[in-house]
């Protein structure tokens, strides 16, 4: 929908024998409802392609979160255990 998934290199892995390829008819079809749903219950008026958009954009978030929690721990153990060596 977004454009970022080719859909021919995409491999057929969906249905009930995991065999069939993404549908974009019914990609479409299930944005289009999530935005009619999102729109009547918070009143945000969004398109289908700003539903992907959104979840794309708060996961990108949380991943840039939660990288720089981690290089802080890192950065924090680094200059324990610098500081462990000048002690000992």
């Amino acid at each position: 929908m977004l454009g970022k998934i080719q859909l021919a290199y995409f491999p057929a892995v969906f249905g009930s024998e995991g065999n069939l390829r993404l549908d974009q008819e019914i990609v479409i079809y299930k944005f289009t409802q999530l935005a009619e749903d999102i729109t009547s219950m918070t009143g945000n008026n969004l398109t289908p392609e700003q539903v992907p958009s959104s979840f794309i954009g708060i996961a990108v978030e949380n991943m840039a979160n939660a990288f720089k929690k981690s290089a802080s721990k890192e950065v924090i153990l680094s200059v324990n255990m610098y500081c462990v060596v000048l002690v000992v």
